[in-house]
């Protein structure tokens, strides 16, 4: 399993193990935080992301969940509080009115 999140800057970070992870803002970059705490640089942070805006579970699917985020987040230009991608492929995911890239490949 494998899935990436790119960035506008075209930063990229590779998730290929089960857990809980959330895409925050802080300070002045968006991280990814890792179930062992682990942060990974993704974006420049953006005011428009919120400090706690996704978490993204990861099992056997990719589960993301909007947690509260003021902006709202979108696949693929649906407004989601939950959802989940269970077929490979490529993905459009905005949090706020910062644009990503999701691919996921199982």
């Amino acid at each position: 399993m494998l899935l990436t999140i790119k960035s506008p800057e075209d930063m990229s970070v590779e998730i290929t193990q089960p857990g809980i992870y959330h895409l925050r803002r802080a300070y002045l970059v968006t991280h990814l935080q890792g179930p062992d705490d682990k942060a990974e640089v993704v974006t420049v942070g953006h005011t428009s992301i919120s400090k706690e805006h996704l978490k993204i579970i990861i099992d056997d699917k990719v589960s993301l969940v909007d947690s509260g985020s003021t902006l709202g987040s979108y696949l693929n230009g649906g407004k989601f509080t939950e959802t989940a991608i269970t077929e490979e492929g490529e993905y459009d995911l905005q949090l706020g009115r910062v644009s990503f890239k999701l691919e996921y490949r199982k």
